[in-house]
Formats: C-alpha cells, structure tokens, sequence
C-alpha cells in the first residue's frame, strides 16, 4: 500500500510540475492586456517608478538630460518624456516634453537605457514644458504694451 501511494504521489508531481513552472515562468513581451490585472512585468515593459531619473542620450551617445516626468492621459497611456536640459547640475536646466514615439528604450547589460534622435541644441530651442495648473497656459513671453490710438 505505501509504495503504490508514493508511485502515484510522484506519477502526479510529473504531470503538475510542467503546469506549476509554465505559471511561474517571466514572459519576455507581453500581449495586451486582456482584463483587469497584471500578473507579472515582461521584458518589454518598464516601471515609471524606474524611467524618471534615467538619463537620455542624444545621437552622439552624449548625455543630454534625464528624465523627470510622465505625461500620462486620461486612458492611462504615456504621452511624453519630460526632461530636464540644459544647465549644469540641474541649475538652469528647463523641462522639455518629448512624445514618447521619440524615445528609444531599451534594456543593456549596464542597465536600461533611454536615447532620442535629437541633438542637446535641438532640446534646448525646444518650447519649455508648462505643468497644467489650472489656470490657463502662460505666455511664453511678454505680450507687447497696449498702444494709445
């Protein structure tokens, strides 16, 4: 009776063992999501928590900010990168939003790496981000004085 209990406990770890590592293997590219939650984090996904911080690099490998923002929309899906260029540790810099489409990220052996195809130049002449604050966008300069006719 105990060896034919311990060959049918050990016939049935065979058949579950395949079932129990296919739950507990890491994907590496995800499908979309299909219901409410997300089990596990593939390869081709990247935590916000982990992005901001991250310097971004220009065509020339040089570093040409960091990342210090997400502009996320209603639907939950990232619209743009906000970096910080410019200046000199971080005095003087100014925050560009970049739309994400523009962001190459990728996963190195020295870590996750975030390049753009544009110059450091091409970021600095870019328009400064403004933060919705509920008051209406701010002029970007001065509006000229009111003449008297």
């Amino acid at each position: 009776m105990q060896k034919m209990l311990t060959r049918y406990s050990a016939f049935a770890a065979l058949i579950i063992m395949p079932v129990l590592l296919a739950q507990t293997k890491m994907p590496s590219y995800t499908t979309p999501m299909s219901g409410t939650f997300l089990s596990v984090q593939a390869s081709n996904q990247w935590l916000a928590s982990k992005l901001v911080g991250l310097a971004v690099f220009g065509p020339a490998n040089e570093k040409i900010g960091s990342i210090s923002d997400l502009v996320i929309d209603q639907s939950g899906s990232v619209q743009a990168a906000v970096i910080g260029v410019g200046g000199f540790l971080g005095i003087g810099a100014k925050d560009v939003a970049i739309a994400l489409r523009e962001l190459t990220i990728s996963r190195t052996s020295e870590g996750d790496k975030v390049t753009v195809r544009l110059s450091r130049n091409e970021l600095e002449l870019a328009p400064t981000f403004q933060v919705y604050t509920g008051e209406g966008v701010k002029p970007l300069s001065p509006a000229p004085p009111k003449r008297d006719m």
